[in-house]
């Protein structure tokens, strides 16, 4: 299961948005990018670097994220369902602690 989020960081240029994907068991740092804009693209990104660091049999895979619309995008979920990755939205703060 991976898990993944946008967190803002104040910077004295304006917002950055880091967006990471987790591996929930491990508890190891997947993918991650930093961008200006929160959006589809920069999730996707993220997405696209965890795909290719890891070799993902279709079926097996949980993507685990709130419900905020750069993870429901199209974009995203049509990614997702190429790939075979079952996407699941809920509570994500709580499983990130875990």
């Amino acid at each position: 299961m991976w898990v993944t989020d946008l967190t803002m960081i104040p910077t004295h240029e304006g917002p950055l948005w880091l967006s990471a994907i987790r591996d929930a068991f491990s508890r190891r740092v997947v993918a991650w990018e930093t961008s200006e804009k929160a959006d589809a693209d920069l999730v996707l990104t993220v997405l696209e670097y965890a795909l290719a660091s890891r070799e993902v049999t279709p079926g097996t895979l949980v993507h685990h994220a709130d419900h905020g619309c750069q993870y429901t995008s199209v974009k995203l979920t049509t990614r997702l369902v190429r790939e075979g990755v079952e996407a699941s939205m809920g509570l994500c703060r709580i499983l990130l602690r875990l």
